[in-house]
């Protein structure tokens, strides 16, 4: 059973409706199978950023043993919250759902300030609730990618002069998709023959813009299967990224956006 936290306790602590539940805690054994599997275990050999190591933290702010510090903020974040571990975990702890109520914690602290607390708000609580503006973003950077400037940036490393960390993570961006999956198709798909399914298709904020070509895959093997295929045009981002950095909030309004927009199709 979930374990009721004072709000009248919350400096320090976990407070309110949305923390790590105890049952899930105590569940983990301690017994390291999660440790190979984990990548910032691995680069360190550090306990703490182990999941069982965080487990062990998670549960000791929760028993009022130790209070959020930015070491402890930090550490949350420093998960890449990847989940390699629940495949290895023999107790299935879905260890995900654990680390990401601790971001909805620490991330009412003071500690989620300055410069990254305002480009998460920018990012989460502007860019990422518009399927519009997130188009409007991957025109740019497809201008940005095709016109010689990435070329040019990557060569001259300008962004190394900002931070290295920035250098790495432009490195590492996929490039944007020549075409748009909700401007390619109407909201339905007739399979080729006789109609055996009928399927409501999510074409995401990323793969959308970034991967339009694997949803075109997936369209193409439904269809061949004989799915009848409706996308609801009214559908944004699912929420994914704004839940898994502690933004439940905003992950609950987007999900309750796109099951108005898959209700009103007439399946």
């Amino acid at each position: 059973m979930k374990q009721e936290i004072n709000i009248n306790n919350r400096k320090g602590f976990f407070f309110g409706i949305d923390i790590p539940d105890e049952e899930f805690l105590v569940k983990c054994m301690h017994c390291g199978s999660c440790l190979p599997t984990c990548p910032t275990y691995k680069l360190t050999l550090l306990e703490k950023n182990s999941p069982r190591g965080r487990i062990r933290l998670i549960k000791s702010v929760l028993d009022q043993k130790l209070e959020i510090t930015k070491n402890f903020y930090d550490e949350m974040y420093y998960c890449l919250d990847c989940q390699a571990c629940e495949s290895a975990c023999p107790a299935g702890i879905k260890y995900g759902g654990l680390v990401e109520l601790a971001r909805v914690q620490v991330d009412k602290t003071k500690f989620n300030n300055g410069l990254n607390k305002w480009i998460r708000k920018i990012v989460f609580e502007y860019i990422f609730i518009s399927k519009k503006r997130v188009k409007l973003l991957a025109r740019l950077m497809r201008i940005y990618q095709r016109s010689g400037l990435r070329y040019l940036v990557r060569k001259l490393k300008v962004l190394k002069l900002f931070s290295d960390k920035l250098y790495n993570l432009e490195l590492l961006a996929p490039d944007i998709s020549t075409d748009f999956t909700d401007e390619k198709y109407d909201i339905k798909i007739s399979p080729n023959g006789e109609v055996k399914y009928r399927v409501g298709f999510f074409y995401g904020c990323f793969m959308n813009v970034m991967f339009s070509d694997i949803n075109d895959d997936t369209i193409k093997v439904l269809t061949e299967n004989g799915c009848e295929i409706f996308i609801p045009q009214g559908q944004e981002c699912c929420g994914s990224m704004h839940a898994h950095n502690g933004d439940l909030d905003t992950a609950r309004k987007l999900a309750k956006k796109n099951i108005e927009a898959f209700s009103m199709v007439n399946y």
